[in-house]
């Protein structure tokens, strides 16, 4: 599911809170990956977990997460899951 998916459904999905641990320094120059985690929830939102490591030695350089709600065309916030959202969960055996 893309952000362009959400918006096309009629939804937003601001960002509401946001955790970041930096464990490790990074340089300028250095490669990273980047590993996102989604981390299913009954309730109408979208939680990730991310890990930042240096590409060099795998070293993790932070760790964080995203919780993301969904709000209608309204701007109201939604209480239960869009069907978008169910029909994806079930594409990808979340549900």
């Amino acid at each position: 599911m893309t952000y362009l998916d959400v918006y096309n459904n009629g939804y937003f999905t601001p960002i509401v809170k946001v955790e970041c641990e930096h464990l490790r320094p990074l340089y300028y120059g250095d490669k990273v990956i980047i590993q996102v985690i989604y981390i299913d929830s009954i309730a109408a939102k979208l939680q990730y977990e991310y890990k930042v490591l240096r590409a060099e030695d795998n070293t993790v350089a932070a760790v964080g997460s995203t919780t993301q709600v969904f709000l209608d065309q309204n701007r109201e916030l939604c209480i239960t899951l869009p069907d978008f959202v169910e029909q994806w969960k079930k594409k990808w055996e979340l549900l």
